[in-house]
């Protein structure tokens, strides 16, 4: 049995990541950082984090955790905050 790959993420998942994109852009902005000044200096590509803020991308944990490191925040704080 092989899996679909086109298969889309419940609604509620969407939800979820519309969510952490809005954190990810509000603490760039608490910074006054371009999301592409941003990117850089966490070692991502700018279409790559510009897609995590809007909800688009299904992006690693390894690319949020680059983020939150530039951040100085826990994964777990994160995850509260949202």
């Amino acid at each position: 049995m092989s899996m679909d790959k086109t298969r889309e993420i419940s609604d509620m998942h969407k939800e979820f990541l519309l969510i952490v994109g809005d954190k990810l852009k509000n603490m760039r902005a608490a910074k006054e950082l371009g999301y592409e000044q941003l990117a850089f200096q966490a070692g991502l590509h700018s279409a790559t984090y510009w897609k995590m803020e809007k909800g688009e991308a299904n992006f690693q944990i390894r690319s949020l955790l680059l983020v939150l490191d530039f951040h100085q925040k826990s994964l777990k704080d994160f995850i509260n905050e949202l």
